[in-house]
């Protein structure tokens, strides 16, 4: 019943796919606390019937080559000390086990895969932990991250990171649309800046 004595009408769905969290914000931060979620499936194709990517002036969702999918589909937070086990993420562009496209901190994670069911599919930009790297407007650190899960891709596809780019324009990835993006990283994506990614302390155990 709701608050008014209503029948509140139950719906049960079966065999869907856990929907993505859309964007983790600048100032905030997904803290682990060095624990573990299990068992989740979250896909390109779902996400879109969720209503998760953006919609036509007329609610209708699009779906194209350019939305990023993983537990957090953009980071421009901060992801720390957190395993997933047992995921799958599945797309065609910007793939990742934590992340489609990483433009904040991620540091203190692992994808696991027990029993050999983890996987992260795509077709291009592709990683065990983040599909694709942005360029920020400081130099950056990533490091103490862990993948175990198969990586499957046919373009840029890596146990960590699928791509990792500091001289690409929006004709290679239309991140234009893409909520929270500030007038700097515009800016960096399209005039390529000397700043630097540092990747240290991550290890793959996962096929590719």
């Amino acid at each position: 019943m709701d608050i008014d004595g209503n029948a509140i009408e139950t719906v049960t769905r079966y065999n869907c796919d856990f929907p993505s969290i859309a964007q983790v914000r600048t100032r905030d931060t997904i803290d682990g606390n060095d624990k573990k979620i299990t068992g989740i499936a979250v896909s390109e194709i779902s996400n879109a019937l969720y209503g998760i990517y953006f919609s036509t002036e007329n609610g209708e969702t699009v779906l194209d080559d350019t939305r990023p999918t993983g537990f957090v589909n953009v980071n421009y937070g901060e992801i720390k000390d957190l395993k997933l086990d047992k995921i799958t993420s599945y797309g065609y562009n910007l793939v990742g086990g934590f992340c489609g496209i990483n433009a904040g901190s991620i540091s203190g994670l692992e994808t696991m895969n027990t029993d050999e069911c983890s996987v992260v599919s795509g077709k291009k930009h592709v990683g065990g932990i983040a599909g694709f790297q942005v360029p920020t407007d400081e130099n950056m650190e990533i490091g103490n991250l862990v993948n175990h899960a198969l990586v499957e891709g046919v373009q840029a596809a890596g146990g960590i990171l699928g791509m990792v780019r500091n001289d690409f324009h929006f004709s290679d990835i239309d991140i234009q649309e893409l909520h929270g993006l500030s007038a700097v990283e515009k800016q960096l994506l399209e005039d390529p800046s000397s700043l630097t990614i540092r990747i240290h302390d991550c290890e793959n155990y996962g096929a590719i």
